[in-house]
């Protein structure tokens, strides 16, 4: 009798961690559902990530197929007093110069606030502000600026274009995981616009 009670002890002991995690698994399915898509699609995309922390980080990759380089990104949101530059391609202006966002003194940024929100998943929202500035006060290189077309295949409508110069071309939008995104940057006086790229991270 007690080698049988023994037995039963540990087939208890054994069997509870596996039968735990089971639970957990069948408890939150959708939730690890969204988990293991989010990071099939960042593979996919070769966008950076880390688990935990402190945990694994897997390096920006090129897209599958590209041979394309990776655009310049942020460690860290910005908020109306940091200013970080990023990567651009020149264009030729009116008067037949070659201009970058760099010399246009144009650099793109965002603000990332979490919310209470969640999606259908259970996954947690984010309100995510993205903009243009300028190297002075005032942003005066924004009045070069004719409109803005933001570009990243999860944005609802596709490639939104923002006209207003008093809210510094914002687009504004709810997401639940970090992205890279394209703003391509109108100039009145440039035929081809300059491409501004940013690693929107929350």
């Amino acid at each position: 009798m007690k080698d049988a009670i023994s037995l039963l002890e540990t087939f208890i002991k054994a069997a509870a961690w596996p039968l735990f995690l089971l639970y957990i698994l069948y408890r939150f399915e959708s939730t690890f559902r969204g988990i293991l898509a989010a990071m099939r699609d960042r593979i996919e995309r070769g966008d950076p990530f880390r688990i935990g922390t402190r945990g694994i980080e897997f390096p920006k990759l090129p897209p599958k197929g590209s041979r394309a380089s990776s655009p310049s990104q942020s460690s860290e949101v910005l908020n109306q007093n940091q200013v970080k530059k990023e990567s651009n391609t020149g264009v030729v202006t009116s008067d037949g110069k070659i201009a970058n966002a760099d010399e246009l003194g144009i650099n793109l940024v965002h603000t990332a606030r979490a919310t209470r929100e969640r999606d259908e998943l259970g996954r947690s929202l984010y309100e995510v502000r993205m903009f243009l500035v300028g190297a002075k006060e005032g942003d005066p290189e924004l009045d070069r600026v004719e409109k803005v077309m933001y570009r990243h295949w999860s944005l609802t409508p596709p490639d939104p274009v923002i006209t207003s110069r008093n809210d510094k071309f914002t687009l504004e939008l709810q997401v639940w995981g970090e992205f890279n995104v394209t703003a391509y940057v109108y100039l009145k006086d440039a035929a081809e616009p300059v491409l501004l790229q940013r690693y929107i991270n929350l």
